[in-house]
């Protein structure tokens, strides 16, 4: 009986999502002519290669459910990523929150699905192993490292959490900057370029079980209390059908499938949920208060 209710609440969610806005069907791919092409882009939070690694099975999973080509973009920057979905020139896009809710008062961005993780999202500061500071306060006078200024879990998240400490970054650090990505934060630290950053707890712990850091290079200081972050969206004029086909094929991965699981073992999921824009009023709120 359980399971019947929770269907009938995924179902109905889906139907709220996916009935909002005017049909406008997909673009028809140029190399051929009966095929939807699908432009999909991700946040570039890490190098191109770590990225096409993790995402590639999951858009092979799509087209194989959807039926649909896909072109995989991925921008040069955060503000990138929006100005291209702003533009219209993305279908589909994976939003960090402070992304999200920029594309979505700008372009009316529907959110579809979030990971099962994606509900509790924390941000890490990390040092050197021979940096001597224990808490927040001892790292006044540091070099901070920040990620991208549109960052969540790099940026508005950390800075937020700051400010309800009386930490004022531009003040209270020697230098902020901003490198653009959670891996050159982690490797900015590690290189001494800075004193501390801060970084994306699940790509921290990516980089650590793939070689590209060792767990003796860097500390972790300071943890954050938990927040919803990334989600999948789309435009506000893609067509019903499309949309329920992407959901769909989100939904249909599952741990108990050998082909799906190592989709979602990618993606550090258990499983996606149907998202709605309820997920990130809270945030939308830090992100006015902010002013980023």
């Amino acid at each position: 009986m359980k399971q019947l209710i929770a269907a009938a609440i995924i179902c109905n969610i889906v139907i709220y999502i996916i009935g909002c806005s005017p049909d406008t069907t997909l673009k028809t791919s140029e190399n051929n002519e009966k095929a939807t092409l699908i432009r999909i882009s991700v946040l570039p939070d890490q190098d191109e290669t770590a990225m096409r690694a993790r995402y590639t099975p999951l858009f092979e999973h799509i087209k194989k459910e959807t039926g649909y080509e896909y072109k995989f973009i991925i921008p040069k920057s955060y503000n990138d990523a929006l100005n291209l979905f702003i533009k219209k020139e993305i279908d589909l896009a994976l939003f960090g929150g402070v992304t999200f809710v920029r594309a979505n008062e700008k372009a009316g961005a529907v959110p579809l699905v979030l990971r099962d993780i994606d509900e509790k999202f924390s941000s890490i500061i990390v040092v050197n192993p021979e940096n001597p500071a224990k808490s927040l306060s001892d790292l006044k006078g540091s070099r901070f490292m920040f990620g991208s200024k549109l960052s969540t879990s790099g940026h508005l998240m950390p800075r937020y959490f700051m400010n309800l400490n009386d930490i004022k970054p531009e003040k209270f650090f020697e230098t902020v900057g901003f490198s653009g990505a959670h891996d050159k934060t982690i490797l900015s630290v590690i290189n001494g370029h800075s004193d501390a950053g801060v970084a994306n707890s699940k790509i921290i712990e990516e980089m650590l079980s793939d070689g590209r850091i060792h767990k003796n290079k860097i500390r972790v200081l300071w943890e954050s209390p938990t927040y919803t972050d990334y989600v999948w969206a789309v435009q506000e004029n893609m067509d019903i059908t499309s949309r329920e086909k992407l959901i769909n094929a989100f939904l249909s991965l599952t741990l108990y499938k050998p082909e799906t699981r190592t989709i979602l073992e990618s993606v550090k999921a258990n499983y996606y949920l149907p998202a709605s824009i309820e997920n990130f009023q809270q945030l939308r709120q830090i992100v006015l208060k902010t002013n980023i």
